[in-house]
Order: structure tokens, then sequence, then C-alpha cells
């Protein structure tokens, strides 16, 4: 009987002290309630966070994409400039070169008209019969 007794007593103790502890984990988990929520915010705004970041890497990438595909064609405009700018030397050159006077013919203020003695004839020595 004292093994039971004292089983019994063993059996009793642990049930007070099972449930002196479940209430102890019970009051630590609502005394954590709040940290845990705003460890889930937290969470959550990081995520969102993320998110963006990704999105803006994205978006650099093709900025940056962009940005080489622009250089290549400055690089193509450039190399069209420089043979323009070539020509346009050669050009200028040669317009230095020219005279900066012509002289210009002298006008012819009158028009002599001599009379013929008969009329003039013509012929194309084309194929008709004249």
């Amino acid at each position: 009987m004292l093994v039971g007794l004292t089983g019994g007593c063993y059996a009793v103790s642990l049930a007070a002290v099972a449930g002196l502890q479940s209430g102890s984990d019970g009051a630590l988990a609502a005394a954590r309630a709040p940290y845990v929520d705003g460890l889930a915010l937290l969470t959550d705004g990081h995520d969102r966070l993320e998110g963006g970041l990704s999105a803006l890497a994205d978006l650099d990438r093709r900025a940056v994409n962009a940005n080489d595909e622009l250089s290549g064609a400055i690089t193509g405009v450039e190399a069209q400039l420089d043979r323009l700018s070539s020509s346009v030397s050669a050009v200028d050159g040669a317009a230095r070169r020219l005279p900066t006077r012509a002289p210009m013919p002298v006008p012819v203020r009158s028009v002599g008209v001599s009379r013929s003695s008969g009329s003039a004839h013509a012929t194309t020595g084309g194929s008709a019969v004249p």
C-alpha cells in the first residue's frame, strides 16, 4: 500500500507540475504574442522590400542594356560625323582656294543687224521630200 500511496502522490505532483508549467507556457505565449505579431509584420515588410529591390534590379539591368545599345549607336553616329567633317573640310579647303573676285564680261550695249540679199534657206537632212 505504501508503494501505491507513493505512486499516487508522485502522479499528483507530476500532474500539478504539468498544470503549472502549462499555465506558465500559456502566459509566456500570451506575453510573447505581440512580439510574434510584430515579427510577422516585419517579415512581411522585408518580403515586400525584397520584391521592390528585385524589381529595381531588373529595371537597372534593362537600363544598362539600353545604355549599351545606345552607346553602340552613338559610336556609329560619331564615325559618320567624322566622315562628314572630313568632307566639309575638303569642301571648305576647295572653297578657300577659289578667287575672291572673278572678272565679269563686258556687257554688250547694242546689237548690229545686217541685211542680207535674198531669203535664207535651211534644210534639216531628214527623210521627207522638200
